[in-house]
């Protein structure tokens, strides 16, 4: 075994252990990247679920200006001789 041969399969075998670890710091990453995502989210919905038991039961999320407005009740509309349905 001459020095080329020393010298060349220890370059292929830091080109092996290079890749190697570039896969694993790659997949090291996308974890992180979707583990603190996953945490905003669960922020996220705690908060909202939070806002939602705190809320008074009488309060709506719906704004306003989104209600129906009540023009007549459902006893007068059932009471109504001009409806044919």
């Amino acid at each position: 075994m001459d020095l080329l041969d020393i010298l060349s399969s220890a370059v292929i075998s830091a080109l092996v252990a290079a890749l190697i670890t570039l896969r694993t710091i790659d997949r090291k990453v996308r974890i992180e990247n979707i583990t603190q995502e996953r945490a905003k989210w669960e922020e996220k919905i705690r908060g909202k679920s939070q806002l939602t038991l705190t809320r008074r039961p009488g309060e709506t999320s719906i704004p306003k200006q989104h209600m129906p407005c009540e023009s007549a009740t459902i006893g007068e509309a059932m009471s109504d001789p001009t409806d044919k349905t």
